[in-house]
């Protein structure tokens, strides 16, 4: 059996042009909390899976096994012991793993967006961050 799950890369983008660094020095000017966002968002992206393929599941399993304590029919505990391990396989063999991978992406993501716009923020022109910023050097040494 093969378990398939999503990876999460993140890659760092071209250097920016003098263009996006004056608009993105306007826009920092207007709004000094600016972030930039993932196209990724974690609810979005998992909002059917929690709700459908973790909970419902709970839900059934829980009720099942509480069926089972009253009326002892060993049906409901089969059931109730069916939902844990498909809640639990799932969880181990393919959710912790696509879970992990987005976190990894969002903490690079972050990482590079909010250095990006440190530099920005410090620099006084488009010349000087391209040219004095390591950032620059060490996440684009080919430019």
């Amino acid at each position: 059996m093969r378990v398939e799950h999503q990876n999460f890369n993140f890659s760092k983008p071209n250097l920016i042009n003098e263009n996006e660094y004056n608009s993105l020095k306007d826009i920092l000017n207007k709004n000094p909390k600016f972030k930039y966002k993932s196209k990724f968002s974690f609810w979005e992206m998992y909002e059917y899976e929690i709700k459908y393929r973790l909970i419902l599941p709970l839900i059934v399993g829980f009720f099942f096994g509480t069926v089972f304590e009253f009326i002892h029919w060993e049906i409901f505990e089969i059931i109730a012991y069916l939902c844990l391990g498909y809640i639990l396989f799932l969880l181990l063999f393919r959710l912790l793993w696509e879970w992990f991978s987005y976190l990894i992406y969002i903490l690079n993501f972050n990482s590079y967006y909010n250095k990006l716009l440190n530099k920005v923020k410090t620099s006084k022109n488009y010349n000087e961050f391209r040219t004095t910023n390591t950032f620059w050097i060490n996440m684009h040494p080919d430019t």
